[in-house]
């Protein structure tokens, strides 16, 4: 699998849980990746769905599943309005409340394809998904805690559906090896002191396999790629706070204001401040 540097997009610490209904159909033609499983469950219209190198349509009642570290886009399909819902959660997210065997209960029936389900149980999905998103989108901390509960039942009630997957994508995910190192860049790379050294000590490689990797599966440099990162997190703080330049800079993993501003211009022609500016516009 090959990825260029704009298809990489951050990957996910919290759960995230949308139910949208008759809403304008839209193209996400990015292929993009995340350490979660997405479930996409479309309950109105169609979409055009791509996992790595295969395209499929679904229609009202498919799920559709993807598995971590799986290259994916969608985008319209003959509908002009669609109604959908959405989980992108990991086992990770309830390690603080769930044991290992629970966490495997809930997510070893989920599998990559589509399945088409009975309309009783779309039914029965939706009404959960519905009290999911909207406590989950309520800014209530005690809501929030409760929205991960409807997310059990959810992947609950899909083990016990015992889905029969048509399994038009191929199983070719990242490999283990490539899991682990970029799990590790963006757990560490809000770091200052996160760099290709602490790389090459934590994966026990040498500069030339660690370069082989990152040019075979992502066209790029370690470098590079560590570079977008901070600099995709910079334009997310600068998008939704109004957090300093230089808290922004320590919080994204850059030494100090200057280096981040000089990278940020090489991405996005114009200084974080400028940048800024021209969002509140």
């Amino acid at each position: 699998m090959v990825m260029k540097m704009d298809k990489v997009y951050e990957l996910m610490k919290e759960p995230l849980v949308r139910y949208i209904e008759d809403y304008p159909s839209w193209d996400m033609q990015a292929q993009h990746y995340h350490n979660t499983t997405e479930i996409y469950l479309l309950t109105g219209g169609d979409r055009v769905v791509t996992v790595n190198d295969t395209t499929a349509v679904i229609k009202a009642g498919d799920l559709l599943i993807i598995k971590p570290y799986f290259m994916h886009s969608t985008c319209k399909g003959k509908s002009d309005n669609i109604s959908r819902c959405i989980i992108s959660v990991s086992e990770e997210m309830f390690s603080d409340f769930l044991k290992e065997e629970e966490i495997r209960r809930l997510f070893s029936p989920l599998q990559l394809g589509i399945v088409h389900l009975k309309k009783e149980d779309v039914t029965r999905l939706t009404e959960l998904w519905k009290f999911a998103a909207d406590y989950y989108l309520s800014h209530d901390m005690l809501k929030i805690k409760l929205a991960k509960f409807y997310v059990i039942q959810i992947l609950m009630l899909l083990g016990e559906m015992e889905l029969d997957y048509d399994s038009v994508f191929e199983d070719s995910g990242f490999d283990e090896e490539t899991i682990d190192l970029i799990s590790h860049i963006h757990q560490n790379f809000r770091n200052p002191d996160f760099s290709l050294d602490s790389m090459l000590e934590y994966s026990h490689m040498g500069k030339s396999r660690l370069y082989d990797i990152f040019n075979n599966k992502f066209h790029t440099t370690f470098l590079k790629y560590l570079n977008f990162l901070r600099i995709n997190e910079v334009r997310k703080e600068l998008d939704e706070t109004d957090k300093p330049l230089s808290v922004i800079a320590q919080e994204c993993g850059f030494a100090s204001v200057q280096t981040m501003t000089r990278n940020f211009i090489s991405e996005y022609s114009m200084t974080p401040a400028a940048y800024r500016k021209k969002q509140k516009i």
